[in-house]
Formats: C-alpha cells, structure tokens, sequence
C-alpha cells in the first residue's frame, strides 16, 4: 500500500548534521510515510551519515551535485505518497507534525495543498515564530481552514503573502503531477515560483494552524538567509521570471492575488539589496531597474491600484516594500 506521505530531503555536505532531519522524522507520531534522501553529490562525511539510515520507509537516491532544485525534481517522480512535502537535511519536523497535517487533510476533505507555520532558530540560538506567523494567524481568524471556490479566490491574495518557503506545504501528488509543478533549476531563491505555481493551479487549499517544521539559520553554511555574495542576485531574475509565469496564468485578472504576489517577491528583492554586500549593491540595484523594464502595463496599473494600497494597510511590512516597488519604477503614488 502506498504512504500517505513523502517526505524528499535533499543532502549535499552538511555532514553529522545530516541526521537532523531524518532523526525528526523517525521519531513522527504518525508513521505511514516515505523519506526519498537525494544524496547531491554528499560528500564522504556526509555518505557516511546518511547510509547509516536503513529503516524501510527511507529510500536513497544518488546523483551527482546539480543543486537543490535538481535533487528535489530527481525525487518527485518516485514519490508514491499522497502528499508530497520537503525538508532539508539540517533542519527538522517536530513529531507532531505529520498526525496534524493528516488530521487536517481529512478534515478538509484532502485539499491540492495544506500550508502550515514554522520555527525559526536564528544565528543566536533565539526559537521565533517564522516570518509569515501573522498570516497564519489571520488564517486562525477566520472561522474555517478548508478554502475552495468563491473562498479561494478571496483568499488568494492571502495565501500569496505566505512565505515561499518549502517546508511549510504539503501538496497532493495528483496534483502536482496533473501541473507538471517542479522547482527551476540553476538559481537560488526557486521556491518563489514553486509557490506561486502552487497558487496559480490549486481549486482549494487548507491552513493547518500548528507549526509543523523548524528552520536552522546556521553559520558557515550556503544558505539562502546566510552570507552576502552574489547569489543575492538570482533573487531579481526568479521574482521576474515568476511575474511573468502569473502573467500568463487564469488567475492574473485576480488583481488582490496579483498585487500579493508581487509585494511577496519584491519583499525578498528589496531584502536581498539590503543584505547583499556593499561592492555588489549598486550593480544589484542597477539589474532591479532593468528587469523592471520588461514588466507590461498591466503591472504597473496593480502597483497603482486601490488593491495594493488595501494590503499595504494590513501588512506591517507591505508599506516599505510598495515604496521600493514605485521608486524603482519611478511611480509617485
């Protein structure tokens, strides 16, 4: 019989951390799952580690190093759970999370896709609730958590303003393999169109409100929230690859959704030139003011538009993002 999930974990050389994930896993109070562990081109170290780990429900996927939105796709294919869910290979769920995510799949009547909060441990040790907490406590107020039809196309734009983050969704394998969804290879920052793609397809979604992942920022590791180098700059190239991809969707013409997406994405484009390092921040800035050329009018009539101005007031951080959005394409609102 196949498993309710699959869990793909993808490993490149985090070495003994490597266990964290899979420990978090093993210990699930909910057991019917698969793990699929893309070994990314490991290292020794690393090999070490992760062959060590024979129980049944664990399946090793070799290939050589091509990157984590490589090592996810590798895996998707083999998946044979109902629902798909990530994880990275140093970071953990905790042992509720598959019960809970199962509760609510069958209290929603198994929806395209189940979003859920997280942890952040940050560089200091400090346990928060992940950035998009607040969302999700929108979501709480609601009354519901199952949303489908006339409810989905309100909440769209909500749902949107969830961070494009991997762990925190578990989407169905029927859909995913109906829209052909996959992570773009070669650029960091792949999850913003992963998301939106997610969004783009799905007729219902369900928020399970329990945090259900934990995600270590760490020293010394290559991780999008660590460093300051130039893979900062594939944050410009996927935020406009992902416009155009919603551009070219049904649900464009949802303007609340398309005016979400965009201040999500240039939420990230606007970190990205704030933390990248100073010798590289002119030339980001100057690749902001070219992408933007190639943007239609439609875009711009959003950035205008009273639906914009609508999230700015419930969003603590959609203000500042909207100042960024209309200076860089040299709107005086």
């Amino acid at each position: 019989m196949k498993p309710f999930f699959s869990c793909i974990v993808t490993a490149f050389n985090e070495g003994e951390t490597a266990r964290v994930a899979l420990e978090s896993l093993l210990a699930q109070t909910f057991t019917d799952f698969e793990v699929l562990v893309v070994h990314d081109g490991v290292d020794k170290a690393t090999e070490k580690v992760l062959l060590e780990y024979q129980d049944p429900r664990i399946v090793h996927i070799p290939q050589f190093n091509d990157g984590l939105s490589s090592a996810r796709n590798r895996a998707i294919p083999h998946c044979k759970g109902e629902y798909i869910c990530f994880l990275d290979s140093d970071d953990l769920r905790p042992n509720w999370a598959f019960e809970s995510i199962h509760n609510t799949t069958l209290s929603t009547n198994k929806p395209d896709c189940v979003f859920s909060p997280g942890l952040l441990v940050e560089l200091r040790n400090e346990v928060l609730p992940f950035y998009d907490q607040p969302i999700f406590d929108y979501f709480s107020g609601l009354g519901t958590n199952r949303f489908t039809g006339d409810a989905l196309d309100k909440q769209l734009s909500t749902a949107l303003l969830i961070e494009p983050q991997s762990a925190n969704k578990f989407v169905r394998k029927e859909f995913v393999d109906k829209f052909k969804l996959r992570y773009p290879t070669g650029l960091f920052f792949e999850d913003m169109l992963f998301h939106a793609g997610i969004c783009a397809c799905m007729e219902s979604f369900a928020i399970n409100t329990s945090p259900t992942f934990t995600y270590f920022r760490r020293y010394g590791r290559p991780q999008i929230t660590g460093g300051n180098g130039l893979n900062r700059m594939d944050a410009i190239s996927m935020a406009f690859i992902t416009l155009k991809y919603w551009e070219n969707s049904a649900r464009f013409i949802n303007t609340a959704a398309s005016a979400a997406l965009l201040l999500s994405l240039f939420k990230l484009v606007k970190w990205c030139e704030e933390s990248i390092s100073h010798m590289h921040r002119w030339n980001y800035g100057q690749a902001v003011n070219q992408q933007i050329k190639t943007i239609g009018n439609a875009w711009f009539n959003i950035i205008d538009g009273d639906c914009m101005i609508d999230i700015t007031k419930a969003i603590p951080w959609a203000a500042s993002v909207h100042e960024y959005v209309k200076v860089r394409v040299g709107h005086n609102i």
